[in-house]
């Protein structure tokens, strides 16, 4: 019981930590927007009015969670471009490069934000202005979840350089026949057994 008080005042403590609290709320552009999509598909072919009320607070929730995340990270740059810049340059630049970008598609985390919570207010099966809400917050939804993953795509080929530099060791998949069959030895190289004549020792 000691350790896990213990634990929990550590997380705790960490959250205070900027560069801790930015990476722990960025998986839920993926995962919360991707599993408020999906629910609310699930809900609208079921025709069950709550669990599409319920996907879209989640939709609400997962957008609304730009504005701590960014500010955050905004805080977390300065120490990350200072530990980098010398040793690893490429790391600060790109940190900079893709937190300047999200900074720049904000809007589309609040427009998400506003419009599942204007659908989840007029009802997303009541009439069709309910409907039409729902429809533009899936298309934001939609939006929003492939931005996350391509700057998420980014930051990893900046941290994980093997992502951008290796390719897959297997091109194409062996079929049986090339399988089991045997190696192929390289080609030996002709030699020749005797030695050219020298033509001016002759003469």
């Amino acid at each position: 019981m000691k350790d896990f008080i213990e634990h929990f005042e550590r997380f705790f403590g960490a959250l205070r930590d900027p560069e801790y609290a930015f990476l722990l709320l960025e998986p839920i552009f993926i995962y919360g927007i991707g599993i408020g999509i999906l629910a609310f598909a699930l809900g609208f072919f079921a025709k069950d009015n709550r669990v599409q009320i319920a996907a879209l607070v989640v939709l609400v929730a997962s957008g609304l969670c730009i504005v701590p995340y960014l500010r955050a990270r905004t805080e977390a740059q300065d120490r990350i471009q200072k530990v980098y810049q010398y040793n690893e340059p490429d790391r600060a630049t790109g940190f900079a490069q893709t937190t300047q970008d999200r900074v720049e598609h904000k809007w589309i985390f609040l427009w998400l934000a506003g419009m599942a919570g204007a659908a989840m207010l007029v009802g997303p099966r009541r009439n069709r202005l309910g409907l039409g809400l729902a429809g533009v917050s899936v298309a934001l939804g939609c939006w929003a979840l492939s931005f996350s993953l391509w700057m998420h795509l980014k930051e990893s080929t900046v941290y994980h350089a093997n992502l951008q530099s290796n390719e897959s060791p297997i091109q194409r998949k062996l079929s049986a026949r090339d399988r089991d069959a045997p190696a192929k030895e390289p080609p030996l190289k002709a030699r020749p057994i005797v030695r050219p004549l020298d033509v001016s020792a002759t003469q």
